[in-house]
């Protein structure tokens, strides 16, 4: 068994958007709409997401972004996100342990409700 780590540092922020980045797309349930769009190769939005992650978690300021914005042009059904969801989840439990683990859990889950109900309100 793997042991798991806490999520204390940008390192572990990094590391766990990866391990997220690579569930997701490997998933055959969220991995199409993901796939060729949501790019960790790209520096900037790789920087980005972790810069959020980095403020919402590790209480740093100087994230500046728009989350949404990413996801907007995706064409992302309610399973798909529940399913994203879960995916961000196991991830967690799997590598990630403490209260900050949990924490990440709480703002994703914070951040799929908002999300599904911005991109229901665009179209």
């Amino acid at each position: 068994m793997m042991d798991k780590r806490g999520i204390n540092n940008l390192a572990d922020i990094r590391y766990m958007i990866r391990l997220f980045h690579y569930a997701v797309i490997s998933d055959p349930i969220t991995g199409p709409p993901f796939s060729g769009k949501i790019d960790l190769s790209d520096v900037a939005h790789f920087n980005g997401i972790c810069a959020y992650w980095e403020a919402a978690l590790l209480k740093t300021s100087g994230y500046t972004g728009n989350p949404f914005a990413h996801y907007a042009p995706l064409t992302l059904t309610q399973v798909q996100f529940n399913r994203w969801l879960q995916l961000f989840e196991q991830v967690i439990d799997r590598y990630f342990e403490g209260e900050t683990a949990a924490d990440a859990k709480e703002t994703a889950q914070a951040m799929s409700n908002l999300l599904m109900f911005r991109l229901s309100k665009s179209k």
